[in-house]
């Protein structure tokens, strides 16, 4: 076994969980845009602090087997505690929420990318479909940190866009990575 990432023989529904939960989120948002932003802002930290509670629980489940399961732990804390934020001030400035979640998106789909070349490098034919999402991540997160004002009705679009995406790359990954040897997250 190997020491650099975690084994995907049995962690693969964690990924395909949230992955799920991304994707039903997404295409909530597509029904409201226009919904107000507390509604927007509460829903956006449950989302996130699930997802982050599932990475969480992930890093401390491998921490004696793999050595980068620090890797998952702080990725999943940053997501909780965006969550914990957004979820206990619903009132947040319209441009700190569209900050706050350009700066995650853009986080995502770095590692998105950075994930891409290292099944690049294990031989995975489906590698650019980690660097594909990860460039539709950065792009909807550019999006929303130069042009805050489209918030609103395209707050709603764009962010339904990108949690869908990366729902969708979450279920790629949990059916791709059973194949490889470990995870790198």
């Amino acid at each position: 076994m190997s020491t650099t990432g975690i084994n995907k023989s049995s962690n693969w529904w964690v990924s395909l969980l949230k992955g799920v939960i991304l994707i039903i989120f997404g295409v909530w948002l597509f029904q409201a845009p226009n919904e107000n932003l507390i509604k927007l802002s509460f829903a956006f930290g449950a989302v996130i602090l699930i997802g982050g509670l599932l990475e969480i629980g992930l890093a401390f489940k491998s921490r004696n087997t793999h050595a980068n399961w620090d890797r998952a732990l702080t990725s999943g804390i940053l997501d909780l505690l965006l969550g914990v934020l957004l979820m206990a001030n619903p009132n947040f400035i319209l441009f700190t929420i569209t900050l706050l979640i350009s700066i995650w998106l853009l986080f995502r789909g770095i590692l998105s990318i950075r994930y891409a070349f290292l099944l690049k490098n294990d031989g995975n034919a489906n590698w650019f479909w980690s660097f594909i999402f990860g460039v539709l991540l950065i792009l909807f997160g550019g999006i929303l940190v130069w042009h805050p004002g489209f918030i609103g009705f395209t707050l709603g679009i764009w962010a339904a866009l990108a949690f869908i995406s990366l729902g969708i790359l979450r279920i790629i990954y949990a059916f791709k990575k059973p194949s490889l040897k470990t995870i790198e997250i």
